[in-house]
């Protein structure tokens, strides 16, 4: 039997809810686990208000470690946490990586990527809900402005 994974996109507001209905099937409901992320749903925003895919790394090995399969894994990245999934696969931390809109449309010039991020931090600044403490639970607004160099605690 095969564990697999579910990592729900960054700022999904149902905390990979859709995820879990769809793969309640009786084919899938006993091999697949969609953890819900922090800043999503009924997980809480981290206490630093940083995101960082690095913490949703953590969070799929956990969940790997949990199951009582180690040597065949599968996890499915969504959106932005493509990243996480990716980066779990290279560190050698499941068997096998699915991604689902992972790519972003086509890569950007050193130009663009860098006005993005401005774009990104404006919008982040302009948004109040983003810029006020973390809820308790439900979708923290910041996470739906994606990673960026706003990750960092430092930041």
């Amino acid at each position: 039997m095969t564990a697999r994974v579910v990592l729900h996109d960054l700022g999904d507001a149902a905390g990979g809810a859709v995820w879990r209905a769809a793969l309640a099937t009786p084919a899938y409901a006993s091999s697949w686990v969609a953890p819900s992320l922090p800043g999503h749903a009924t997980a809480p925003a981290p206490g630093n208000g940083a995101y960082d895919p690095m913490q949703v790394v953590t969070i799929a090995r956990r969940t790997l470690a949990a199951t009582s399969v180690a040597s065949d894994t599968l996890v499915l990245g969504v959106g932005q946490n493509a990243q996480a999934a990716l980066l779990l696969a290279a560190g050698g931390g499941c068997t096998r990586v699915a991604i689902v809109d992972g790519l972003h449309g086509p890569f950007r010039t050193p130009a663009e990527e860098v006005g993005a991020a401005h774009d990104r931090l404006r919008a982040l600044a302009a948004d109040g809900a983003a810029t006020r403490p973390a809820p308790t639970h439900g979708l923290d607004p910041r996470a739906s402005h994606g990673y960026g160099v706003s990750v960092s605690a430092e930041f």
